[in-house]
């Protein structure tokens, strides 16, 4: 009998923020959902860390401050909500921006 998964691998890189789809198959979902279809997870699923193609919120504010005017309007959509709301709070605080964040948890 072959193994659950025993020719498939889905390697996961990077962190994976709470509610994402790659979260759910580094936690080991059985299945998932994809656009409305529920998907039985039939491989092996790896994470490695330390690999993230995002900047972090020094390299952000870093880039945000080199804006000629701010932005008439700020949203931070990405990331788990307390990071977001850090970021929130230096935007305003070291730019005097006032960003909007979701509300998502």
């Amino acid at each position: 009998m072959v193994s659950r998964g025993a020719e498939n691998t889905v390697l996961i890189t990077g962190y994976q923020a709470q509610g994402t789809l790659g979260r759910k198959l580094v936690e080991g979902a059985s299945s998932v959902r994809i656009f409305s279809d529920d998907i039985q997870v039939n491989a092996h699923v790896r994470s490695i860390g330390g690999f993230s193609a995002h900047a972090d919120q020094a390299a952000i504010l870093n880039w945000l401050s080199s804006f000629k005017a701010s932005p008439k309007q700020t949203f931070i959509t990405h990331g788990e909500l307390e990071a977001a709301l850090a970021l929130q709070s230096e935007m305003d605080c070291k730019l005097g921006w006032q960003a909007a964040t979701n509300e998502f948890s």
